[in-house]
């Protein structure tokens, strides 16, 4: 039965065919997730939760791409929201450990993570998740137009125009 089909039939109310519309996708997501976050059981639940969000929001997926990259991409940024938790967390505690001895050094790095984590909330959903892939999961340019269907010149136009929005140099990402 074709995507749009078992889509279709879940809108109409039968929400048994929700499991026909994620089985197919969820080893591949569930692999990625866990690569993400390195924690086999918060990628569980992370795989859940975008279940359960793409379910919630099915209504408004558009079919302008196949429903496993749509479904690929709430998976990704819950992680990606799951780590910046995560991270904040832990530079909160290691700045209260650190703010003691006063390095220098650490207060910077801190202050720049925080920087960085402010000016990507400027850029738009697609220069944040091209951007992202490129910086936290080196990737290749080639690798992330593969992985979200578009042409490496898009890749490297989102990456172009995230790094001007956020003022980085080429170098920095």
């Amino acid at each position: 039965m074709q995507e749009r089909e078992i889509i279709k039939r879940i809108l109409r109310g039968e929400q048994e065919a929700f499991e026909l519309l994620i089985a197919p996708h969820g080893v591949k997501i569930l692999s990625h997730l866990k690569q993400m976050v390195k924690d086999d059981e918060v990628a569980l639940d992370l795989l859940q939760d975008a279940s359960i969000h793409a379910f919630q929001k099915l209504g408004s997926f558009k079919q302008k791409s196949t429903f496993y990259t749509w479904y690929w991409r709430i998976a990704h940024n819950l992680a990606l929201n799951w780590l910046k938790k995560q991270k904040r967390a832990s530079l909160v505690e290691l700045k209260s450990e650190q703010m003691a001895t006063q390095e220098p050094s650490f207060l910077q790095e801190v202050q720049d993570n925080e920087v960085v984590l402010e000016k990507m909330a400027l850029l738009s959903e697609k220069q944040r998740l091209v951007f992202e892939l490129y910086v936290v999961e080196k990737l290749s340019q080639k690798e992330i137009a593969g992985r979200l269907k578009v042409p490496v010149g898009t890749v490297r136009s989102r990456l172009f125009y995230a790094r001007k929005k956020m003022g980085l140099s080429r170098g920095l990402a």
